[in-house]
């Protein structure tokens, strides 16, 4: 069958590798677009091929038993699929949230038992017995987050902790706020939801922590700190995300680079014995995104410890950038480092993954 790919980005890339190990038997053809933003001209030695646009219509051939998946933002499928099927495609398939997640899990337990590991999944595991170990999950907030549609029923061991305090005199109710004590909660734009796990780090008193966002949740029940403390779980990560080419490389096409380049600077100065590890690892491609964990305290306390001074380092070199997304480097630069430090201690701790929703 001859197979398309909706999209020409980070999105459509990682969906190419995903159908291309799942479905080996697959010929992917090239990647299509329908817009005049820039687009390259091939994506992985496949061919972009344009399908509409001011600029006209490439040449294409598809034929009528042809698919094409949907390697989009969700907000864009339904105008995506009427261009398709105006054009003659009549197996379309949008990736949802819901596709991505199915494809994501299999394609990393194909990919991780290729390479002599286990891929386990929090939902595999049961409690057993009472344990009184009550977590404390906290869910990175904002006075100025957008009202969402969507809504999270709150589970008991999540507390809401507001970021950014030092930064407005607005406050959200029944919180913990992320300027009491020690803090950095003045770095909020640069430092995002680490000035909660900053907080996290210095004051939680529970045996376990964790850290999610207001639009995203990790995927558990109830009995996680039971599950966790039954099992002998260190900590959860979220289920990996392959980006391409690779860690590094996808870091430089997305963000201004000198920060990735001290920070590997930074990592050879004061973790010289894990420079070529971490060197190996950011030209690998799997990581777990969105700084969430749930960790037993004194994991995350020992992860703390070694990436902030890594990260305050780096910003005291690049201090701010006048464009606010790219400004907040730090904070892309802690998702790579956190799967990192997991990495280099892989053999002492004990790692499953979890996925997790995004609400609108």
């Amino acid at each position: 069958m001859n197979t398309y790919i909706f999209g020409a980005h980070s999105r459509a890339r990682t969906l190419k590798e995903y159908l291309s190990v799942i479905y080996p038997e697959l010929i992917i053809r090239a990647f299509l677009v329908d817009n005049d933003e820039e687009n390259p001209d091939s994506v992985d030695g496949l061919p972009v091929i344009r399908i509409g646009g001011s600029k006209g219509q490439d040449a294409c051939d598809f034929g009528p038993k042809d698919r094409v998946y949907i390697g989009t933002r969700g907000v864009s499928h339904h105008r995506i699929t009427k261009h398709l099927t105006a054009i003659g495609f009549k197996d379309i398939i949008p990736v949802t949230v819901e596709l991505d997640i199915k494809l994501r899990n299999e394609y990393l337990t194909r990919h991780f038992a290729g390479i002599g590991r286990l891929f386990e999944k929090i939902d595999s595991f049961r409690a057993s017995g009472v344990n009184d170990k009550k977590p404390a999950v906290y869910v990175a907030s904002s006075a100025f987050d957008l009202v969402l549609q969507d809504k999270h029923e709150p589970r008991s061991f999540e507390r809401v902790i507001q970021v950014g305090c030092s930064l407005t005199d607005k406050r959200l109710e029944d919180a913990i706020y992320d300027n009491d004590g020690d803090n950095i909660s003045e770095k909020n734009t640069q430092f995002c939801e680490l000035t909660a796990m900053y907080w996290i780090w210095k004051h939680a008193k529970e045996s376990i922590v964790g850290l999610e966002h207001y639009r995203r949740f990790f995927l558990v029940g109830e009995e996680l700190g039971n599950v966790m403390s039954t099992n002998d779980i260190d900590v959860i990560l979220p289920t990996p995300l392959c980006v391409l080419p690779s860690l590094k490389g996808n870091y430089l096409l997305r963000h201004e680079p000198q920060p990735f380049e001290d920070m590997m600077e930074v990592l050879q100065k004061l973790y010289p014995d894990d420079f070529d590890t971490s060197v190996s690892f950011f030209d690998q491609k799997l990581y777990s995104p969105c700084n969430m964990l749930i960790a037993r305290k004194e994991v995350f306390d020992r992860l703390c410890g070694w990436m902030f001074p890594i990260l305050f380092e780096v910003a005291a070199r690049n201090k701010t950038f006048d464009d606010r997304y790219q400004n907040r480097y730090p904070g892309f630069l802690s998702e790579r480092l956190i799967s990192l430090f997991f990495e280099l201690h892989r053999d002492e701790y004990k790692v499953v993954y979890s996925d997790k929703n995004f609400l609108s």
